[in-house]
């Protein structure tokens, strides 16, 4: 048995999110695609898992900061206030045999990020509320972005209703079993925003979509806590891990 391990980047979530609401077909809306070669019909190839991971990017000194998308119509999550960047990477596998014209595609994960502005995860309790919620609203800002695909709805909708609430946090890791031996398998990576978010949103615009009291609130005590506030970042790159093992056939 042999182990593999695959890996990219997604250089920007922002032009991810805009790419995919731009697209009408699920190839092209994809953000990355990756190829899991092995030796077909001699080995047994098994896909373990996918680990997403979020890193932030600050704008330059000097640079002003990208204004942010605003989606109208959409209602934004108040489970999802404070969170900077919100966004459901959609895992499709395409398997295609030898006979095969064109490949079968399958929703293999949809893994939550999620991260809160100040380079730390959410709580426990945070992160099982917002998950719930987020994946209540995913619907709606799915229309948006990804009106060719009603599987992913249909998934996200699964989840709400079974009351799924996975952990959120920039960094995750889903546990998948997909084998084969006579198939070519390719991967491809959606990145799906969640509510109002569009996948960034900074906090002076996030800010605008809370309740007035609470906006009001905040008003009062800014001019404090500004100083003593983290930069917000400009942008997020997405790291992949694909995991898996080759094993021959005895």
């Amino acid at each position: 048995m042999k182990p593999i391990i695959l890996g990219f980047q997604i250089p920007s979530l922002r032009g991810a999110c805009e790419q995919n609401s731009r697209r009408s077909s699920e190839a092209s809306a994809a953000a990355q695609t990756l190829a899991v070669p092995y030796p077909i019909g001699k080995s047994t190839l098994q896909i373990t898992g996918i680990h997403v991971r979020l890193q932030p990017v600050h704008a330059s000194a000097g640079k002003p900061a990208l204004k942010q998308p605003r989606t109208e119509g959409v209602s934004s999550c108040s489970a999802l206030d404070g969170v900077v960047a919100a966004a459901d990477v959609v895992v499709h596998a395409h398997v295609r045999g030898e006979l095969s014209r064109s490949p079968q595609s399958y929703i293999v994960a949809i893994i939550p990020l999620r991260f809160d502005g100040f380079g730390a995860s959410l709580s426990s309790t945070a992160s099982t509320s917002s998950s719930a919620a987020a994946t209540a609203h995913a619907g709606a800002a799915a229309l948006l972005s990804t009106p060719y695909d009603k599987r992913v709805l249909n998934a996200q909708a699964r989840e709400a209703r079974r009351g799924v609430a996975a952990p959120v946090f920039a960094s995750a890791f889903a546990r998948i079993d997909l084998r084969t031996q006579m198939e070519r398998v390719q991967l491809s990576f959606t990145v799906v925003p969640c509510g109002r978010t569009l996948g960034i949103r900074a906090a002076a615009n996030g800010a605008a979509h809370v309740h007035t009291g609470k906006r009001r609130h905040g008003e009062a005590g800014g001019a404090s806590d500004g100083e003593s506030k983290p930069a917000v970042p400009q942008d997020f790159v997405l790291d992949v891990t694909v995991l898996g093992t080759v094993s021959a056939i005895l």
